[in-house]
């Protein structure tokens, strides 16, 4: 895919994919001045970000908690 299905599939603007792909942290492929992205790959790479909701909700009981002990 391109760039504009990429950023359409991932809601990324294309300012921020063209960040992330100059830092590598996007799987993709260039051809002359083109971007390319195998969709199998980037599947892979948004699911390797995936985060665990319980986690998420015991890490802000605890800020807030530990930030209402302070007050």
């Amino acid at each position: 895919m391109d760039i504009d299905a990429f950023c359409s599939y991932t809601g990324l603007s294309k300012q921020t994919v063209y960040r992330k792909t100059r830092s590598g942290d996007v799987p993709h492929s260039k051809r002359g001045k083109r971007l390319y992205f195998d969709r199998k790959e980037v599947d892979v790479w948004l699911l390797a970000n995936k985060v665990n909701a319980e986690v998420v909700k015991e890490q802000t009981n605890q800020f807030f908690t530990k930030n209402r002990a302070k007050r």
